[in-house]
Protein backbone atom coordinates (compact mmCIF):
# COMPACT_ATOMS: atom_id res chain seq x y z
CA UNK A 1 0.00 0.00 0.00
CA UNK A 2 1.51 3.49 -1.46
CA UNK A 3 4.63 1.86 -2.48
CA UNK A 4 5.81 -0.49 -4.93
CA UNK A 5 7.76 -3.27 -3.51
CA UNK A 6 10.61 -4.80 -5.69
CA UNK A 7 12.41 -7.02 -3.37
CA UNK A 8 11.29 -9.88 -4.96
CA UNK A 9 10.63 -9.01 -8.98
CA UNK A 10 9.33 -11.37 -11.10
CA UNK A 11 10.40 -11.14 -14.89
CA UNK A 12 8.05 -12.00 -17.68
CA UNK A 13 8.35 -11.89 -21.44
CA UNK A 14 6.77 -8.65 -22.38
CA UNK A 15 3.53 -9.08 -24.20
CA UNK A 16 3.30 -8.47 -27.72
CA UNK A 17 1.50 -5.30 -29.73
CA UNK A 18 -1.21 -3.61 -28.09
CA UNK A 19 -1.61 -5.78 -24.92
CA UNK A 20 2.09 -4.17 -24.54
CA UNK A 21 0.69 -0.56 -24.81
CA UNK A 22 -2.05 -1.54 -22.48
CA UNK A 23 -0.06 -3.00 -20.17
CA UNK A 24 3.51 -1.13 -19.95
CA UNK A 25 3.65 1.57 -16.90
CA UNK A 26 5.47 4.71 -17.24
CA UNK A 27 6.73 7.69 -14.31
CA UNK A 28 3.63 9.21 -12.46
CA UNK A 29 1.24 6.46 -13.85
CA UNK A 30 -0.85 5.08 -10.33
CA UNK A 31 -1.18 1.64 -9.92
CA UNK A 32 -4.71 0.22 -8.57
CA UNK A 33 -4.97 -3.13 -7.84
CA UNK A 34 -8.56 -4.04 -8.80
CA UNK A 35 -8.72 -7.99 -7.54
CA UNK A 36 -8.48 -10.53 -5.51
CA UNK A 37 -7.58 -10.42 -1.58
CA UNK A 38 -5.57 -7.02 -2.25
CA UNK A 39 -7.89 -5.00 -3.58
CA UNK A 40 -7.67 -1.27 -3.50
CA UNK A 41 -3.78 -0.75 -2.76
CA UNK A 42 -2.81 2.02 -4.76
CA UNK A 43 0.83 3.45 -5.41
CA UNK A 44 2.75 6.07 -7.74
CA UNK A 45 5.19 4.68 -9.99
CA UNK A 46 8.59 5.97 -9.63
CA UNK A 47 11.49 6.20 -12.66
CA UNK A 48 12.72 3.17 -11.34
CA UNK A 49 9.28 1.20 -12.17
CA UNK A 50 8.70 2.95 -15.69
CA UNK A 51 8.66 0.61 -18.58
CA UNK A 52 7.37 -2.21 -16.13
CA UNK A 53 4.77 -4.48 -17.16
CA UNK A 54 1.28 -4.77 -14.77
CA UNK A 55 -0.65 -7.88 -14.49
CA UNK A 56 -4.73 -8.36 -15.20
CA UNK A 57 -5.29 -7.78 -11.24
CA UNK A 58 -3.75 -3.86 -11.43
CA UNK A 59 -5.22 -0.82 -12.98
CA UNK A 60 -3.54 1.90 -14.58
CA UNK A 61 -4.44 4.92 -13.40
CA UNK A 62 -3.04 7.77 -16.34
CA UNK A 63 -3.42 11.20 -15.34
CA UNK A 64 -3.64 13.78 -17.36
CA UNK A 65 -2.77 17.55 -16.20
CA UNK A 66 -4.47 19.08 -13.19
CA UNK A 67 -3.96 16.15 -10.14
CA UNK A 68 -0.75 15.26 -9.12
CA UNK A 69 -0.11 11.89 -9.02
CA UNK A 70 0.85 11.76 -5.37
CA UNK A 71 -2.28 13.55 -4.24
CA UNK A 72 -4.04 11.00 -6.14
CA UNK A 73 -2.13 7.92 -4.55
CA UNK A 74 -3.11 9.88 -1.13
CA UNK A 75 -6.69 9.71 -1.51
CA UNK A 76 -6.74 6.18 -2.98
CA UNK A 77 -4.97 4.43 0.16
CA UNK A 78 -6.74 7.34 2.68
CA UNK A 79 -9.20 5.36 5.11
CA UNK A 80 -11.87 8.35 4.46
CA UNK A 81 -11.53 8.77 1.23
CA UNK A 82 -10.39 5.70 -1.75
CA UNK A 83 -10.77 3.00 0.85
CA UNK A 84 -14.14 3.90 1.80
CA UNK A 85 -15.16 3.95 -2.05
CA UNK A 86 -13.77 1.07 -3.16
CA UNK A 87 -15.19 -1.33 -0.31
CA UNK A 88 -18.06 0.09 -1.32
CA UNK A 89 -18.17 -0.37 -5.09
CA UNK A 90 -16.10 -3.69 -5.34
CA UNK A 91 -18.18 -6.86 -6.25
CA UNK A 92 -17.89 -10.50 -5.59
CA UNK A 93 -17.01 -11.88 -1.82
CA UNK A 94 -14.50 -14.84 -2.50
CA UNK A 95 -12.67 -12.98 -5.19
CA UNK A 96 -13.77 -9.34 -4.77
CA UNK A 97 -12.93 -6.88 -8.05
CA UNK A 98 -13.65 -3.72 -9.09
CA UNK A 99 -13.92 -2.61 -12.97
CA UNK A 100 -12.75 -0.12 -15.23
CA UNK A 101 -16.64 1.93 -15.03
CA UNK A 102 -16.44 1.89 -11.32
CA UNK A 103 -12.95 3.65 -10.96
CA UNK A 104 -13.86 6.08 -13.42
CA UNK A 105 -16.87 7.05 -11.86
CA UNK A 106 -15.00 7.45 -8.11
CA UNK A 107 -15.79 11.16 -7.45
CA UNK A 108 -12.02 12.57 -6.65
CA UNK A 109 -11.65 15.67 -5.20
CA UNK A 110 -8.97 18.17 -6.95
CA UNK A 111 -7.53 20.32 -4.17
CA UNK A 112 -5.95 23.68 -6.15
CA UNK A 113 -2.37 23.85 -6.98
CA UNK A 114 -1.09 25.16 -3.57
CA UNK A 115 -2.34 22.26 -1.52
CA UNK A 116 -1.56 19.75 -4.23
CA UNK A 117 2.20 20.73 -3.53
CA UNK A 118 1.89 20.78 -0.14
CA UNK A 119 0.87 17.28 -0.13
CA UNK A 120 3.23 15.90 -2.17
CA UNK A 121 6.25 18.06 0.00
CA UNK A 122 4.66 16.39 2.77
CA UNK A 123 4.26 12.87 1.64
CA UNK A 124 8.29 13.02 0.59
CA UNK A 125 9.55 14.21 4.14
CA UNK A 126 7.27 10.92 5.66
CA UNK A 127 8.56 9.05 3.22
CA UNK A 128 12.14 10.04 3.55
CA UNK A 129 11.44 9.93 7.74
CA UNK A 130 10.25 6.06 7.34
CA UNK A 131 13.29 4.98 5.35
CA UNK A 132 15.66 6.95 8.15
CA UNK A 133 13.58 5.02 11.05
CA UNK A 134 13.72 1.68 8.80
CA UNK A 135 17.80 2.25 8.79
CA UNK A 136 17.57 3.06 12.63
CA UNK A 137 15.48 -0.26 13.24
CA UNK A 138 18.29 -2.47 10.82
CA UNK A 139 21.05 -1.16 12.90
CA UNK A 140 19.57 -1.56 16.15
CA UNK A 141 18.55 -4.67 15.73
CA UNK A 142 22.33 -5.65 14.14
CA UNK A 143 23.34 -4.26 17.68
CA UNK A 144 21.15 -6.63 19.77
CA UNK A 145 22.11 -9.45 17.62
CA UNK A 146 25.60 -9.16 18.58
CA UNK A 147 24.56 -8.45 22.07
CA UNK A 148 22.97 -11.20 22.52
CA UNK A 149 25.67 -13.25 20.56
CA UNK A 150 28.26 -11.98 22.55
CA UNK A 151 26.32 -12.68 25.53
CA UNK A 152 26.07 -16.75 24.63
CA UNK A 153 29.45 -17.04 23.39
CA UNK A 154 31.32 -15.46 26.75
CA UNK A 155 32.63 -12.48 24.35
CA UNK A 156 31.43 -9.97 26.90
CA UNK A 157 33.50 -10.86 30.19
CA UNK A 158 30.89 -12.76 32.20
CA UNK A 159 31.91 -16.25 31.65
CA UNK A 160 30.34 -19.21 30.12
CA UNK A 161 27.22 -18.32 31.90
CA UNK A 162 25.00 -21.18 33.54
CA UNK A 163 22.81 -23.58 31.59
CA UNK A 164 18.69 -23.63 32.51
Amino acid sequence: MDYLADDQPAYVKAPAGAEAKRTRVQKDDVLLTITGSKIGRAARVESEHDGSYVSQHVSILRLGSGLDPDVLTAFLVSEQGGQRLIARSQYGQTKPGLNLAQIRSFPIPVPPVDVQLAIRRARREIRSLHGRFADIGRTTDDLLQSLVHGAFHGALGFGSGAAC
